[in-house]
């Protein structure tokens, strides 16, 4: 993923595209600076937190301003992350998931989205949906 968003940046610069390549130029330095400091190479989740990091950053400055910089933003971050599971996705897994074993508790079903679906889902919204489910 890394080699995908240098790219990326490459491309950006070659376009003069300013604001993909300053994103992505933080976004870089932010991704190498964590792997860096455990002194070990970058992998694709030091990739997809430092995404979903800047994402959160940038949602909390649109909650409070518009900003048509900031939205693009979102676009490009966004354009790195798997596909998302819908709500309706993740309401079906949990049915399997519940179907296969009655007794599942909160904690088995987090840990299983985590191995199976990593990155493809929102955390807060997946446990509301699971307590939901489970009462």
């Amino acid at each position: 993923m890394i080699n995908q968003i240098k790219e990326h940046q490459l491309q950006a610069r070659k376009n003069k595209n300013t604001l993909k390549i300053n994103l992505l130029t933080v976004l870089l330095s932010e991704i190498q600076k964590k792997a860096k400091d455990e002194c070990r190479e970058v992998v694709a989740e030091d990739c997809l937190v430092t995404i979903r990091k800047f994402i959160n950053n940038t949602n909390e400055l649109l909650a409070n301003k518009e900003d048509e910089d900031a939205k693009q933003e979102l676009i490009i971050l966004n354009s790195y992350l798997p596909k998302q599971l819908t709500e309706e996705e993740m309401k079906n897994k949990i049915d399997e998931l519940v179907q296969t074993n009655p007794s599942i508790k909160i904690g088995d079903i987090m840990k299983h989205f985590k191995e199976t679906f990593n990155g493809q889902y929102n955390g807060k919204e997946l446990s509301e949906i699971i307590k939901q489910k489970l009462g």
